[in-house]
């Protein structure tokens, strides 16, 4: 790697001595040592975190890598560790509450080391930490974010700078597998590498280039001169210069392809989809589509360099993976449940971008890349209810998709997305709500629902009413200022589904056309619940009722399909959306006569919300949670809450002055609040105050 002296400073820090060692300490934090790894893409910061536990592994007992890019993927990864740990089963049972039972698996007397690789913001990792342990934790971040802000006491940011022209020169021959010949070729690779920075993925992708085209050092230096991008006027900022003279690179090894063409035709596919882990079975499964049969053969023969072979299906997916591998531009990786293969983001981009030059190119690209998704990814149910059965392969295909919907979107112009790509967004934001991935789901389904107006598709499409079904539900979990429009969305989609309805002759009306009514219905109902507008929801509920009684269910398998989600939920015992199913099933069982159920889960539910500890805990973790706020984008009517509630620990403590403080701030929000939803805020009752702020907020 040629980064001795910061791998060695790396180890000092995480591992100190006993004795030694001093950081940009904070009293206010706690948890483990945590070191960041900044620079810019290819600067080498996960090849760096990758060799350190190569390294030292033998002074760990335990290791894990996250991804960490996006929330739901550090999510799945953090789940994996515990299926490794034995706290989760094979099937998904018992995952809720594994981030609580994961810090305590972590936290026992063993030295432990958690790698979070391609951090977005570095916030985001806190819940994941623990805080409060004497074991003897680690913790690596990479990212390309300036400067992170501390989360834990131990904490050091450590800049990834090029390293010098001899490692240079070392690192080029290392990937052409021989030395320089003299000299002169050693002054060649120094100045070609210090015209892309010294970036080890730059290097590694010359190299790769270099000896697969059986071209020399000299010639390549040629190339990059000849480039106008490379050689822009220096006036551009150094983060302009860095991704022309990248770009000049990738554009380089990828122009190589020419020889390859179904290599080619892998990559390009490759960079629309997730650059960490993109499933080696998602590319080899049989493929019937003219657009991918090219996957799904067998090799015939191999191309010899430079000779063109018109026929795609000569090569096999692992051929053309094994030509980009040797050009450096993907990595194989064989950990977790299956192979798979990664491409780096700076590539990544540098192929969309020239992709994106030519319309037509870039639409056939995503199309391939759709293919394959959509012939994998499971469909939601007819009646839009999540069949747990189905979620490990909609959490496998979660990330491909996000990725092929932001990349179809960037740069502009973006891609013609179809109806098709509406379908495979609805299926997954149905999927991603039941789990509380509130924010992906949601922007998935306004993707759909914007796919939908451009193509002008009509609101008797039973697609339309899906989304705005379940858009309507992910708005309420916003907060009394969303649930309005979450509410209009909901009637919105009963009223589709209605038109729907009546336009299927009565003879061809099935049982699933039925329920799918009846659901919107009950939908809407359950929007009532959070007004507290009883009249309506009981209504609306014993019709339903009783018209799926006629249909041949029963109030118990109605119940049985509630109790299935929360056997099966992933976000955890004390998330807003599981404590609004617990709501709606003791709504249910109580309208189906079950009292007794009823009222024993409202009282698990009232145990949830009133749970005490000590208040000086208490007091800490809010206070934490409101500093923390700054940094991310909580709603009005969380930090009005959360600073109640902290109001009332404070006063329990006898801090009067801070006390008086808070509630004022809490006051003043709820005071808003209350002319902006005077239909969804009741009149603070003086003697139950935090009623009003619960009522805030969804649940």
């Amino acid at each position: 790697m040629g980064r001795e002296e910061e791998l060695s400073s790396l180890h000092s820090r995480l591992l100190p001595d006993e004795q030694s060692g001093s950081s940009d300490s904070d009293p206010a934090c706690g948890g483990p040592i945590c070191c960041v790894l900044q620079g810019l893409g290819g600067a080498g910061k996960t090849q760096m975190a990758l060799e350190y536990t190569y390294r030292y592994r033998q002074d760990y007992d335990a290791m894990f890598w996250l991804s960490a890019e996006r929330d739901h993927e550090l999510a799945a990864s953090f789940a994996l560790i515990a299926l490794k740990l034995g706290l989760m089963e094979d099937d998904g049972k018992s995952k809720a509450g594994v981030k609580q039972n994961q810090v305590k698996a972590i936290q026992e007397d063993q030295r432990w080391l958690l790698i979070f690789d391609n951090v977005e913001e570095i916030k985001d990792l806190e819940m994941y930490l623990p805080t409060e342990t004497e074991a003897r934790g680690s913790v690596i971040v990479t990212t390309q974010r300036p400067r992170s802000q501390r989360i834990t006491k131990d904490f050091y940011n450590i800049e990834l700078l090029s390293s010098n022209g001899e490692t240079w020169v070392q690192s080029l021959f290392k990937y052409l597998e021989r030395e320089p010949t003299d000299e002169a070729e050693s002054n060649l690779a120094r100045e070609t590498s210090a015209i892309v920075g010294g970036l080890p993925l730059a290097i590694a992708t010359i190299g790769g280039y270099i000896k697969e085209s059986e071209s020399s050092v000299e010639e390549f230096l040629q190339i990059m001169k000849r480039s106008s991008n490379a050689w822009e006027d220096t006036q551009h900022t150094k983060l302009k210069h860095y991704e022309r003279t990248l770009g000049t690179v990738f554009n380089t090894a990828l122009s190589e392809l020419k020889n390859y063409p179904a290599a080619r035709k892998l990559i390009n596919i490759l960079a629309f989809l997730n650059p960490d882990n993109i499933p080696k079975g998602i590319l080899v499964s049989p493929h019937d589509n003219e657009k991918v049969k090219f996957l799904s053969s067998k090799a015939k023969r191999v191309c010899q360099p430079y000779e063109v072979d018109d026929e795609l299906n000569s090569f096999s997916v692992l051929e053309m993976t094994r030509i980009l591998r040797r050009r450096q531009l993907v990595r194989r990786e064989t950990s977790g449940v299956e192979p798979y293969l990664s491409i780096h983001r700076s590539l990544q981009w540098s192929i969309i971008v020239d992709l994106s030059r030519i319309h037509d190119h870039r639409w056939s690209v995503y199309h391939q890349a759709f293919v394959l998704l959509r012939r994998g990814m499971p469909m939601s149910s007819p009646i839009q209810v999540p069949e747990p059965n189905e979620w490990p392969q909609f959490e496998r295909y979660t990330p491909q998709i996000l990725n092929l919907r932001t990349n179809c979107l960037w740069p502009e112009p973006p891609v013609d997305l179809p109806v098709d790509f509406a379908h495979i967004l609805s299926d997954m934001g149905t999927y991603m709500w039941h789990p509380g991935l509130v924010d992906d789901g949601s922007e998935a389904l306004e993707t759909a629902e914007h796919i939908l107006d451009e193509r002008g598709v009509g609101e008797t499409e039973p697609l339309r009413g899906d989304i705005l079904g379940n858009l309507g539900i992910l708005s309420g979990f916003a907060g009394v200022s969303q649930r309005e429009k979450g509410m209009n969305r909901r009637l919105e989609a009963l009223k589709m589904r209605k038109e729907v309805h009546e336009d299927i002759p009565k003879k061809k009306v099935t049982r699933n056309d039925e329920i799918r009514l009846y659901i919107a219905g009950s939908d809407v109902a359950f929007g009532h619940l959070q007004d507290e507008k009883f009249e309506e929801v009981e209504e609306i509920m014993e019709r339903c009722l009783k018209s799926i009684q006629v249909l041949g269910y029963r109030g118990q398998d109605t119940l049985r399909i509630r109790q299935i989600l929360l056997h099966h939920f992933f976000a955890g015992a004390e998330h807003s959306v599981t404590q609004l199913w617990k709501f709606s099933l003791v709504n249910l069982m109580y309208h189906s006569g079950d009292v007794a159920q009823s009222l024993r889960i409202n009282e698990e539910v009232l145990a949830t919300r009133k749970r005490e500890g000590k208040a000086d805990k208490a007091v800490e973790y809010l206070s934490s949670c409101l500093e923390r706020r700054k940094l991310a984008s909580w709603d009005r009517e969380g930090v009005a809450h959360a600073r109640f509630r902290y109001y009332l620990m404070l006063k329990r403590l006898g801090n009067d002055g801070e006390a008086d403080s808070q509630l004022s701030w809490a006051f003043t929000i709820r005071d808003h609040l209350k002319k902006e939803c005077k239909d969804y805020l009741r009149d603070p009752d003086p003697s139950n105050e935090l009623a009003v702020f619960d009522q805030m907020c969804s649940t």
